[in-house]
């Protein structure tokens, strides 16, 4: 035994005390079995990477949340309360419960039969307006009904509606006249708001303005429209629409002549504006009218 140092000796070329290379031994020990346990686990790592590798010709699964294979489970469990629903594309969203009003008709007449006699003229507006309210609540508001009013057709001190009840006229500027009223139309109904004013023109011959922009302003067309226009009879209209002669009839010992337009799915562009022109007379034919000078000299001849 006590030749074993100076053998190490002689292999280190240094002197080493009896029992110093022990430690060292140790620790190179203590070094390698360390360094082969991370290797090991190093190799087992690789090994399992490749083993879960799939190779490239074979299709791919899509990941699964958690939260929808617990869904799966429990659908497919027969003890489990939940029931599934078949699969579907578009789901139905529930229907909002706010009010919406819609104008759906309006029916306006404008009454020019003042033309028939001389002096300064007058329009009388007869309308009656239709709105619906699809929704499941009522609706409650306010409507702010404006009027044409210009230098040359001044604006009228009030509208009356059909509870009898005049609502004043209020003018911003001299330009910009409106009368307001409450209406309340309950759910999935209509209700009707009919009203009346009359408003002075410059002459009895117009030109007589009557606002329609106004109803393009709303969220969708207006359903129905129709204007009629009530003129004596021996004048008729130049119109900023295509009003059609409607036929004639007796008022109060007056003939009136009625013109009229009708449409779907308004959403009106212009105004709509009125003259009044003298009817142009037929002309008599040549017998007639010699029958006529006939019937006159004979008479003269008789006095």
């Amino acid at each position: 035994m006590r030749e074993c140092p100076k053998v190490v000796n002689a292999c280190i070329g240094k002197r080493v005390r009896r029992g110093a290379w022990r430690p060292r031994i140790a620790r190179l020990i203590v070094l390698s079995s360390t360094q082969a346990v991370v290797a090991l686990v190093a190799l087992l790592f690789a090994l399992g990477a490749c083993s879960r590798r799939q190779p490239e010709g074979s299709p791919k699964e899509a990941p699964v949340h958690p939260s929808s294979q617990k869904l799966e489970m429990a659908g497919q469990s027969e003890k489990s309360p939940l029931k599934q629903s078949p699969p579907s594309s578009k789901r139905s969203l529930p229907q909002p419960r706010m009010a919406v009003l819609i104008f759906d008709e309006e029916e306006v007449e404008l009454d020019l039969s003042a033309a028939a006699s001389p002096g300064p003229g007058k329009m009388i507006v007869r309308a009656s307006y239709w709105f619906r309210n699809p929704g499941q609540v009522p609706w409650k508001g306010r409507i702010v009904y404006p009027i044409w009013v210009s230098d040359r057709q001044a604006a009228p001190p009030h509208i009356v509606l059909s509870d009898g009840k005049p609502h004043k006229v209020r003018c911003l500027l001299p330009d910009a006249c409106a009368a307001t009223f409450d209406i309340v139309v309950p759910p999935r109904s209509r209700r009707e708001v009919w009203l009346r004013y009359e408003q002075p023109l410059p002459s009895r011959f117009g030109p007589a303005v009557y606002l329609l922009t106004t109803g393009a302003t709303w969220s969708h067309p207006i359903g129905r429209a129709r204007l009629r226009v009530l003129v004596p009879g021996n004048l008729t209209i130049q119109s900023s629409y295509p009003l059609n002669h409607l036929g004639d009839f007796e008022r109060e010992g007056k003939s009136l002549a009625v013109y009229g337009y009708e449409t779907e799915r308004f959403a009106p562009a212009e105004e709509l504006r009125v003259m009044l022109r003298m009817r142009k007379r037929k002309k008599r034919s040549t017998g007639e009218a010699t029958a006529g000078h006939a019937a006159c000299r004979g008479e003269q001849s008789g006095l």
